[in-house]
């Protein structure tokens, strides 16, 4: 006779731990980060304790004596619970504000209703992370493109992943990184280049297979990718940031001092879009020219990229050039702006300059959904 598998009652590890959770907020100040930040924190391990509770049911369905109306009760009242908290999340979305705006507001709640809206920013900002679905179409697209993928003997139970920076084959330590910044999400790529190529957020060619530690800061913008000065179809790592050059670099066995100016080496003809490098590269500049001990550094660096290498003709907006420009020094010539619409760009230019904290790793593995993100590649750069 087949067991029927059991559904996980609130003794669960999660149920525990979103238990502890709770007792903890009873003795923490409602007008501090930490309350908001637990309770986000509860609410994520209640849509996962929720999502494997219906997996569960879903088996025990097969094998239930319940009438189907008690079925279809049980239905409703599951999808209601969920919909109520994925909805928080979802409405984040539309009035996203800065990590310290949220704080602020935070810290002026005077009700439930003004706590509750402050709450969900900081929601957005530390747990509403990209759909595992996404980032794994987004990995499979870059490794396609860049031919960054082998399999042991032929296994595809054993892949390897290649880094262009430095140079070598693993299994595992490596992780699709996106070159313009995926927290800015696609609308602020839209107000930043135009629509004139939409939709490239998860194209392979605004990413790059690169090894985790490098990944990592290269994604706190604090290196950068740019063209070599002998060939501009090929590109060299600059570390901007001062603090790294002591650090040591695992993998490669050396620090990042010795990985300052590695030329890249791709495994086939196609490269990112420099556009994206460019960007990428300016608000690079822009957060080290923040810091008092990278002055001189930065200032050889301006010297060093003092003419515009960017995409030819007009691709990104004059508005973002101008907010740019106070940060890096480097006027970006208007041929290859977008004509100005008196766009605002205030809030975009401080939210890609500003210091933040990074989300945990996932894994990048999970069921693929049906792709809502279109990709559009062409032959610009």
């Amino acid at each position: 006779m087949t067991k029927v598998p059991e559904i996980p009652d609130r003794t669960s590890s999660k149920g525990n731990k979103r238990m502890r959770l709770r007792s903890s907020l009873s003795s923490m100040n409602s007008g501090t980060s930490s309350y908001w930040a637990t309770k986000a924190e509860m609410l994520r391990l209640e849509l996962e304790e929720m999502e494997e509770r219906e997996a569960c049911r879903q088996v025990n369905q097969e094998y239930s004596n319940l009438s189907e109306e008690n079925l279809s009760s049980h239905n409703k009242e599951f999808i209601k619970r969920r919909d109520v908290l994925e909805g928080l999340v979802m409405n984040a979305l539309k009035r996203e504000n800065g990590l310290e705006m949220g704080l602020e507001n935070v810290a002026k709640c005077t009700d439930s209703e003004q706590a509750e809206k402050a709450f969900v920013q900081l929601l957005l900002l530390h747990f509403v992370k990209e759909p595992k679905s996404q980032r794994s179409r987004f990995r499979e697209r870059i490794n396609n493109y860049y031919g960054t993928i082998r399999f042991l003997d032929g296994d595809e139970d054993n892949p390897e992943y290649w880094c262009p920076v430095t140079q070598a084959w693993a299994p595992d330590t490596r992780k699709a990184a996106h070159i313009f910044p995926q927290r800015l999400r696609q609308e602020g790529m839209d107000i930043t280049f135009g629509k004139s190529v939409p939709n490239e957020m998860y194209s392979a060619r605004n990413g790059l297979m690169l090894e985790n530690q490098i990944e990592k800061y290269f994604d706190l913008l604090q290196l950068a990718i740019v063209p070599c000065k002998d060939n501009v179809d090929e590109f060299e790592l600059r570390v901007l940031d001062k603090g790294l050059l002591k650090m040591k670099h695992v993998e490669s066995r050396c620090t990042f001092y010795d990985l300052h100016g590695r030329r890249l080496k791709f495994l086939n003809e196609n490269r990112p879009r420099k556009r994206y490098l460019y960007f990428h590269w300016m608000i690079c500049m822009a957060v080290a020219s923040s810091k008092a001990i990278n002055q001189a550094r930065i200032k050889e660096e301006r010297k060093l990229y003092e003419k515009f290498w960017g995409t030819p003709g007009r691709w990104v907006r004059e508005e973002m050039v101008r907010g740019l420009v106070k940060h890096t020094g480097h006027d970006l010539p208007l041929d290859h702006t977008i004509p100005g619409e008196e766009v605002d760009v205030t809030g975009l230019v401080e939210k890609a300059c500003s210091p933040r904290k990074r989300l945990e790793d996932e894994d990048d593995e999970d069921e693929d959904d049906e792709d809502e993100d279109g990709e559009h590649e062409s032959d610009d750069d």
